[in-house]
């Protein structure tokens, strides 16, 4: 009779395990389930946020930015400015190489662009707040590359060696330099593959145009 009974008390806690088993399992399951939805969600979300951001950006691109620059290169005309001219500049890992900006040209850049005239300290600033969110990745960068890389890049690049002077003083203007760095090597990449895939075609052309030796297939 004990026997009997300790088999039969065996058995339903055996079924017990059993089905506390499957039970567990299936909601370790829908645990994680759960956990890869609210990834899935929160990855959604921040996408969202991040080319909000970038709309938000390219706006005070077009609205800030640009008449900053209109204003800078305006008052560089009337003063009959020269800082600016034939600049020549390459920039490898967030610094300024293979420049022309030497001593007597930042001196002068440092006369007329940052003494004589504040547009250009205003334009540099606006660049660089413009740059932050897209260095630190929280505006979308494809956005912001598809509508104002070329502007930026060709804004920077007639200012830059104003922020060689700030340089020489101190201030960086880290964020809009590798930026630059950034958008400048897309954009001539962009420029170079209509050339690289018809180098491509013609290499393939050429090797088709070869005379097949004697007696071959």
């Amino acid at each position: 009779m004990n026997s009997r009974w300790f088999l039969t008390l065996r058995s339903i806690l055996e079924l017990f395990y059993f089905v506390s088993t499957v039970v567990l399992t299936g909601v370790a399951f829908y645990g994680l389930k759960q956990l890869r939805l609210t990834k899935q969600i929160a990855s959604k979300n921040a996408k969202r946020e991040s080319i909000k951001f970038a709309t938000e950006r390219c706006q005070y691109f077009a609205e800030t930015i640009v008449p900053a620059r209109t204003r800078a290169m305006a008052s560089y005309h009337q003063q009959k400015f020269t800082c600016l001219r034939d600049q020549r500049f390459r920039i490898s890992r967030g610094e300024l190489v293979d420049h022309n900006f030497d001593k007597q040209r930042i001196a002068q850049c440092e006369r007329e662009a940052l003494s004589a005239s504040s547009a250009f300290v205003e334009l540099l600033n606006y660049l660089e707040a413009y740059a932050i969110p897209f260095v630190a990745g929280v505006a979308d960068d494809e956005l912001g590359f598809q509508e104002t890389a070329s502007a930026f890049c060709q804004f920077l690049a007639e200012v830059m060696i104003v922020v060689a002077a700030f340089r020489s003083q101190g201030p960086r203007f880290e964020s809009c330099v590798r930026l630059y760095e950034s958008w400048a090597a897309r954009l001539e990449a962009e420029k170079m593959k209509p050339l690289v895939q018809s180098m491509s075609e013609k290499i393939k052309a050429a090797e088709k145009a070869k005379f097949p030796p004697l007696g071959g297939s």
